[in-house]
């Protein structure tokens, strides 16, 4: 079997007994793809494989309808005896030219799956998105009290990105030609802490700053490891005053904007939390 492939999935190919002999298995020389020997459903359980070769042992303890309920991602195989309806039928004896070309045909047939698979979640997940979204944006604009509506925002805020905490720091216009970022409010499902507003300049040294400068949306997995080349800084003091964050902390900034100020959100995430 071709070991050359364009993705790097790993593909575990799980067996019946009754194919535990031949030379096939030997020979797929790829490290991306790992036969493995299964003698029920519960084994396969624990490869959660990609292709399943059923043989007379395995549909006995459970039937081909039962094996495709268990496994909807898998791409199932068969020799004719068995007179199944799966995906890809192998011949008897599994003949060793067919049998190579026909796993190396499953295997692309599985990623294809897979693809499909992932595209269809990123589909429905990006629709729900939307329409939470929408619902946002209703609760925002029928909110009149300004501090009211900056909490609204930190904490839908929080809800869309499932992190520990949120700050929100505001373009404040000191004149025509002057502008200042201001920290403007903070919160923390973790811990309490005294909250101080704090004044910076807006330039590019700063994260903040840099996101408010060229109005593009940063996603930092690590800000105490920067990559070189960026012109950003993260103020680990400043980190130490305020939020106190775990070793790996991972920030979200976004520019928003409406008619009278602009403003900075950022995430802090120092634990994953689940969807609210």
């Amino acid at each position: 079997m071709n070991s050359d492939t364009n993705t790097q999935r790993t593909v575990t190919i799980a067996y019946g007994p009754s194919f535990a002999n031949s030379e096939v298995w030997n020979d797929i020389k790829s490290k991306l793809v790992i036969p493995t020997e299964i003698v029920s459903i519960t084994a396969a359980q624990r490869y959660d494989p990609a292709l399943i070769l059923l043989d007379h042992q395995l549909t006995t303890e459970n039937n081909h309808t039962h094996w495709v309920e268990e496994f909807p991602r898998a791409i199932f195989l068969a020799t004719d005896a068995l007179k199944l309806d799966v995906d890809l039928i192998l011949g008897n004896g599994l003949p060793y030219r067919q049998t190579m070309k026909l796993l190396e045909m499953a295997c692309y047939q599985w990623i294809l799956k897979s693809e499909k698979t992932e595209r269809a979640k990123m589909h429905d997940t990006s629709f729900q998105y939307l329409n939470k979204l929408a619902d946002i944006s209703i609760s925002l604009s029928s909110e009149d009290d300004m501090l009211t509506l900056l909490r609204k925002i930190l904490e839908e805020g929080q809800n869309i990105v499932c992190c520990d905490a949120a700050s929100l720091f505001l373009i404040n216009e000191i004149n025509d030609h002057e502008r200042e970022l201001v920290f403007e409010l903070t919160q923390n499902d973790s811990m309490d802490f005294p909250f101080e507003e704090k004044r910076f300049p807006i330039d590019v040294t700063s994260i903040a700053g840099y996101v408010a400068l060229t109005d593009n949306e940063l996603n930092i997995p690590d800000a105490y490891e920067l990559p070189p080349d960026v012109p950003y800084k993260f103020n680990r003091s400043y980190d130490r005053r305020t939020v106190v964050t775990a070793p790996n902390p991972s920030w979200r900034f976004r520019l928003r904007t409406n008619k009278s100020r602009s403003s900075v959100c950022c995430s802090l995430s120092t634990e994953r939390k689940p969807a609210r």
